[in-house]
């Protein structure tokens, strides 16, 4: 998902966190970016949608992305439909008998996973829903989830 827009004039960027060295290219204005990791020199390791590997470049130059981008969400919707999709086809393997029981399990741990913004969403495939952990606790998402705070585990 990306978290910054690169400005107007473009960006330079670097393979390694060196302004010294050459730069290896330039990520065009308005280019979606995520930021990946930030160093305390200002500059970030970014990646984009577009498929350019993680690159670094100076963090103090990308304008942020509203978190209530219409864009940033249909983002989010999709990573979530996403992994329901990858537990369907995990599902369907199993009952194929293209993976065992154990492959299974070891599988849609990760295809029910998603790391967004410091937490993780969890999808509990008997009850069909999705679960947000913070790293304190963990609550029901969406219509009718309790939003008390209550911690199932």
């Amino acid at each position: 998902m990306p978290t910054h827009t690169v400005p107007a004039w473009g960006l330079e960027v670097w393979s390694v966190p060196d302004t010294a060295q050459e730069p290896a290219g330039l990520l065009p204005a308005d280019t979606r970016v995520r930021v990946l990791e930030r160093r305390p020199d200002g500059l970030v390791r970014v990646a984009t949608a577009e498929g350019i590997a993680a690159v670094w470049a100076d963090g103090r130059h990308l304008q942020e992305i509203p978190a209530g981008d219409p864009a940033t969400a249909m983002g989010f919707v999709a990573e979530l439909q996403a992994s329901v999709a990858s537990y369907q086809r995990l599902l369907d393997d199993l009952a194929a008998k293209r993976i065992d029981a154990d492959s299974f399990r070891r599988r849609a741990f990760d295809a029910g996973l998603v790391l967004r913004d410091g937490a993780a969403l969890m999808f509990d495939l008997p009850s069909g829903r999705w679960y947000w952990y913070d790293g304190v606790q963990v609550r029901p998402m969406g219509p009718g989830a309790d939003q008390g705070g209550e911690s199932e585990g």
